[in-house]
């Protein structure tokens, strides 16, 4: 596939299906018929295989000055989580990038940050980095609206 500035990756967990075989690591069949990606983890990627071969990537256009975004998709209790989070002792996506970035970012004269963390669940799309008045924080979700600029289009 040509480079693009948007790509299809995906990160499947044992144990597959019999209907997903994996073809390489592009290509998966499911149901005899093929679908093509950017690229397909391996079974056991670890969380470190995810930073290196998306978290990496998106610090390099940061530091050129790009916006940059992941968008994670699935069922419930495929990952999703998991993969960006991780544990206290496997951290996932978001900690390492942050880790990389404010690295990077401590070698320039100056610079602004700006980040969100969204949920989107039943339709709705939450904040999770908004700071609850509540203390019970799934007790009240951040609900974001979804509003259009003829400028700039839909934003949140």
């Amino acid at each position: 596939m040509p480079e693009s500035s948007v790509e299809v990756i995906i990160r499947l967990q044992p144990p597959f299906t019999d209907c997903i075989q994996k073809v390489s690591d592009q290509s998966l069949m499911c149901l005899n018929k093929m679908y093509h990606f950017d690229y397909i983890f391996p079974n056991r990627s670890t969380q470190e295989d995810v930073f290196n071969k998306i978290g990496t990537k998106m610090i390099s256009s940061a530091k050129k000055g790009y916006n940059s975004c992941i968008f994670a998709y699935g069922q419930t209790g495929s990952g999703k989580t998991y993969t960006m989070t991780g544990t206290d002792s496997e951290h996932g996506l978001i900690q390492r990038c942050m880790t990389q970035l404010l690295k990077v970012l401590s070698t320039f004269e100056s610079f602004e940050l700006k980040m969100s963390y969204f949920e989107i669940y039943n339709e709705q799309i939450n904040d999770l980095l908004a700071v609850s008045q509540n203390k019970k924080r799934d007790s009240i979700k951040n609900v974001i609206k979804i509003k259009e600029s003829l400028a700039i289009g839909f934003y949140v």
